[in-house]
């Protein structure tokens, strides 16, 4: 069943207990009952390289902007949150394509509030300023193709490394021993087993997994740009 915002309207959910000024949002889903296919992920402003940060245009820069808040024209299928960095609103015109905006002011502008965006020259530039242009085409023709669906990657080493790690974790917090897990992932539990490099291989995946689930995940949000940061 479609997230509630789907049957018209930004879906507003009861204010959360604010997690520290600067924490950079949330990063659960909306509903906790629903998954990630049914339900938006809030993720933390930080972790997020393609975030449309907007606000109300000044009265000289009003004239000439084409965009005005009207988020019932822009997509059906919306949900928007206040947090500790503003309000956080998420649109998904279309399967596979989300746009996430973020104002500085913790509650949505008027309707029809002229809007302007506001850049944020980081390492991440590139990558906020193509998603900035995909909500200015998404604001402009709603019917149009807004972006680019997000396209499922092909398996590579991380991936299949990640994909363990998660296995590992929901095995042990199931309830399996070390061994146990051995035995699922590595379709293998030596008869040796306290001398075995299969336990020493599985406590490793779990310690991995466990710095994973507590927030190293964020890392695959945003990774890295090699090179981005400024000359020296």
């Amino acid at each position: 069943m479609p997230p509630p915002s789907a049957r018209g309207g930004i879906h507003r959910l009861p204010r959360r207990p604010r997690i520290g000024a600067g924490a950079g949002g949330y990063d659960f889903l909306e509903d906790p009952d629903k998954t990630g296919l049914e339900a938006f992920v809030f993720w933390r402003a930080d972790s997020l390289a393609r975030l449309v940060r907007l606000a109300p245009a000044s009265e000289a820069l009003a004239a000439g902007s084409l965009i005005r808040y009207e988020p019932e024209r822009w997509s059906s299928r919306q949900a928007g949150r206040p947090t500790p960095d503003g309000y956080h609103q998420i649109l998904a015109p279309a399967p596979g394509i989300e746009h996430h905006l973020i104002f500085s002011d913790p509650n949505p502008p008027l309707p029809g509030t002229v809007l302007m965006p506001v850049p944020s020259f980081d390492a991440w530039h590139p990558e906020r300023l193509a998603a900035t242009f995909a909500f200015w085409r998404l604001a402009q023709n709603p019917r149009s193709s807004p972006a680019v669906p997000v396209r499922m990657r092909k398996p590579t080493g991380k991936s299949l490394e990640m994909a363990f790690l998660t296995w590992t974790l929901d095995l042990q917090r199931t309830g399996s021993s070390v061994r146990e897990i051995a035995r699922a992932v590595f379709d293998e539990a030596p008869p040796d087993w306290a001398d075995s490099s299969s336990r020493s291989r599985v406590r490793r995946l779990l310690r991995k997994a466990k710095t994973m689930s507590a927030g190293g995940y964020r890392r695959l949000l945003k990774p890295p740009r090699l090179g981005a940061g400024p000359a020296s």
